[in-house]
């Protein structure tokens, strides 16, 4: 998270990110780059006995967090009242503790964006590492419902009516359900770490870890044998049946192309598929496990098809079909051979793999089960894009 205060925050030095990816976005660079004030929070230590101990350090977080901002206190740009709101967040009880009431604490992050952006005339960041701790503490000591009144009145506040509000990161372990601390909520998106969207950002990437491991001077890391290869083609095969479900007319109008042989709307269907769903690292690995790739992602768009009957490295002929498909109620049935287009060779590998179907015969299978109309197609896969040949 404090890769991203540095890049937003009001006042940081540009070179801090000279020589990184992120500088050659120059246009991206230019208009997010030291352009906000941020409010940045880790609540990894809010937690206690009780509920009132966690409160204690919750209001220590915020509290913390706004003293970093204690010019706002004597700005001429405010009035009386406002100054006596950012106040209240930062006044110190007796014993050196923050004093806000409770009111004033669910109340602090929206007051200290108002008057973040009264400041710098800027829409506020506002990053929350760690968010689930507080939860997850409280659940083991007998306050969890407590603690998530307190915090979803504290994150309604903050995101949801804050026109101060440009952005809000949250990060966290565990997955809190909707219902819970984000009740009201509907202006948020969730990614996991099974979502691909950002995993080239943050972490180390595949290219990175073999990198580190080259360095120190230790072995490759490979998938043992067969039976933990589709070990990883199922979870990939099971991720993927999700993400169909979320975009389920494209599928459908993918499936459909590979039932009437419209090959051009397959590539586009795929093409359009792998450039929203995946990363170029997620199939840094030897050529045949990149073919298994995308034979599990193919498996997953199948799998949600009502009246089909799909096979997956099924014995027909003399070997083993990748895929074979049986639309049974139209008696079109079709054979895929995937093909990693090494280099962006697509049409070699697409001819391949059509060579491939015909002389081992794998539409055997598909003419014993009654198929009448039968398709051959061979699909080539490079990074994120594919081509397709039918024969």
């Amino acid at each position: 998270m404090s890769m991203l205060k540095y890049f937003f925050e009001a006042g940081t030095d540009r070179k801090l990110f000279d020589g990184l990816a992120i500088s050659a976005e120059k246009e991206l660079c230019e208009k997010y780059t030291g352009k906000f004030p941020v409010i940045s929070i880790s609540l990894k230590g809010v937690g206690g006995r009780d509920f009132e101990a966690a409160k204690n350090m919750l209001r220590s977080a915020v509290g913390n967090e706004a003293m970093r901002f204690a010019f706002l206190e004597q700005s001429e740009r405010f009035t009386e009242r406002e100054r006596q709101r950012y106040s209240a967040v930062v006044y110190p009880d007796n014993d050196g503790s923050f004093a806000m009431s409770d009111k004033v604490l669910q109340d602090s992050l929206l007051i200290l964006s108002q008057c973040l952006q009264k400041y710098y005339g800027k829409k506020v960041v506002i990053l929350i590492d760690e968010y689930d701790v507080p939860l997850d503490k409280a659940y083991q000591s007998g306050y969890y419902d407590d603690m998530v009144e307190l915090i979803r009145s504290l994150f309604g506040q903050a995101f949801k009516t804050n026109d101060s509000l440009f952005l809000a990161v949250l990060t966290g372990c565990l997955r809190v359900p909707r219902e819970s601390i984000f009740t009201g909520l509907n202006n948020f998106s969730v990614y996991t770490v099974r979502d691909v969207q950002y995993n080239e950002y943050f972490g180390f990437a595949d290219e990175e870890v073999r990198e580190m491991l080259t360095y120190y001077g230790r072995v490759e890391l490979v998938i043992p044998n067969k039976e933990i290869r589709w070990i990883f083609v199922d979870q990939i095969q099971e991720w993927f049946e999700e993400e169909t479900v979320k975009d389920s007319r494209k599928m459908e109008n993918l499936c459909r192309a590979f039932e009437e042989n419209d090959t051009a709307a397959i590539e586009e269907g795929f093409n359009s598929y792998l450039s929203r769903t995946i990363s170029i690292h997620d199939n840094s690995v030897r050529k045949n496990r990149k073919e298994n790739f995308y034979h599990g992602i193919l498996l997953g768009i199948f799998s949600n098809r009502d009246g089909w009957r799909v096979r997956s490295n099924a014995e027909s002929g003399d070997g083993y079909s990748d895929i074979s498909v049986e639309a049974v109620y139209k008696e079109i049935g079709f054979v895929i051979e995937l093909k990693c287009a090494e280099n962006a060779r697509f049409d070699e590998g697409c001819r391949e793999a059509l060579r491939q179907i015909l002389d081992r015969n794998y539409e055997e299978q598909l003419l014993d089960d009654g198929m009448k109309t039968i398709y051959r197609y061979g699909i080539a896969c490079y990074k994120k894009r594919c081509k397709v040949i039918s024969g």
